[in-house]
């Protein structure tokens, strides 16, 4: 939490911000490089995304949004984390596979190991305890809030 109010406080600064758009409309603009144009542009739109131009209370509202998505983010991470060290598969009945050839077995053993580690791999943190489904719907509806408090219609538009 200290870190992301820490990165809200530089983000939503506006001595800074004020300070990339002086040099914006400043008579030097047209003599910088373009690739300084790009970085004073890419600072002052950051700065709007990071909401330094939101009222108070619009402020205060993004800024719970982005603390509430960054301990989302952070335990759906944990969640993913947690089931893909918990995953394992163990075959323990002999009969299924008799009579088979040693070369057989050997690449069935190769091709089941890779279909049930893609399977785990590609379904972890969606089931049972560590289920990240909750978290998703949540950081949906965060993110559409986030963007409609910036003036955009979806999240999509915010990174167009």
């Amino acid at each position: 939490p200290e870190k992301v109010k820490f990165q809200l406080r530089l983000g939503q600064s506006k001595p800074i911000y004020n300070a990339f758009k002086a040099i914006k409309e400043s008579p030097d603009w047209q003599s910088l490089s373009e690739a300084r144009k790009r970085i004073v542009d890419a600072q002052i739109k950051e700065a709007v995304l990071n909401g330094v131009s939101l009222e108070d209370d619009k402020r205060e509202q993004f800024n719970k949004i982005q603390q509430e998505l960054e301990r989302l983010s952070h335990k759906f991470s944990e969640n993913v984390l947690d089931a893909t060290k918990k995953f394992e598969k163990l075959v323990t009945d002999k009969k299924e596979i008799d009579g088979l050839p040693a070369t057989a077995l050997g690449l069935a053993a190769q091709t089941a190991v890779s279909k049930e580690v893609y399977r785990a791999y590609i379904t972890r943190a969606s089931s049972g305890d560590l289920d990240n489904t909750p978290i998703i719907n949540q950081i949906l509806k965060l993110r559409l809030e986030k963007a409609k408090l910036l003036n955009y219609n979806n999240y999509a538009e915010v990174w167009i």
